[in-house]
Parts: structure tokens; C-alpha cells; sequence
């Protein structure tokens, strides 16, 4: 694991300190504390997300075939909106009512490759 520091812009956007090695559309985690002193205001702690991470690790045959190069927004066990634009995505699930939507890239299957979690 590799700490990166960030200074928060507002409650949804991060500006990061360096840049990640990372591509487009790939996930990653970040650990955020429970509580910021300087911000004053508790944050969600690290695995809200539980229902939803659950439920892309149990759906993946439908997620690859049914949203595969798409961005999907999951609230529970709901696909709440799905498409090539992310932010209009975002638009679309906070129009539904939706505070903070989990927002993840659907990476299509390619010949060759094979994935593996560690």
C-alpha cells in the first residue's frame, strides 16, 4: 500500500499531492478517517460501501454482459444509472436522490488477459 496525501477541495473531489500510476477507469480504495479536526465534521468511515462492493462481486457475469466499457452507479443492490459519461451519470443519481453515488467502470473482457484479485 502507498500513502498518498491530498488536500480535499470539497466533499466529493480530492486533489492529490502526486499523481497515481494508475489508468483510466481502473478502482482504487482510499482510507479516510472517521473524523477531520480541521474540516469539523464527521466523514462516512472506509467500507460504507460494503453492500455494494458485495454486490459487484456476486454480479460480475452481469455486469461484463450486460455494461461492459460503461460507468455504473450502484446504491445498495440497485443499478441506479449506467452510460459512457461519468458525470452525467453522477447528475443523474443525485437527481434520484442519491448523496454520494458509488461510481465504478465496467472493464470489458479482453482476449488474453486474464484478472486476479491478491
Amino acid at each position: 500500500m502507498k500513502l498518498v496525501a491530498a488536500t480535499i477541495l470539497d466533499p466529493t473531489h480530492l486533489e492529490l499531492r502526486e499523481p497515481l500510476s494508475t489508468r483510466a477507469g481502473e478502482s482504487i480504495e482510499i482510507a479516510i478517517p472517521d473524523r477531520i479536526p480541521s474540516a469539523g465534521r464527521t466523514l462516512r468511515s472506509v467500507g460504507h460501501r460494503r453492500v455494494e462492493q458485495a454486490w459487484r462481486r456476486s454480479h460480475q457475469n452481469v455486469l461484463l454482459h450486460d455494461y461492459p466499457g460503461q460507468w455504473v452507479v450502484l446504491e445498495g443492490e440497485k443499478i441506479v444509472a449506467h452510460g459512457e459519461d461519468p458525470v452525467r451519470l453522477v447528475e443523474l443519481a443525485r437527481e434520484a436522490g442519491v448523496e454520494v453515488p458509488y461510481v465504478f467502470y465496467v472493464d470489458p473482457p479482453r482476449a488474453g488477459i486474464v484478472k486476479m484479485g491478491l
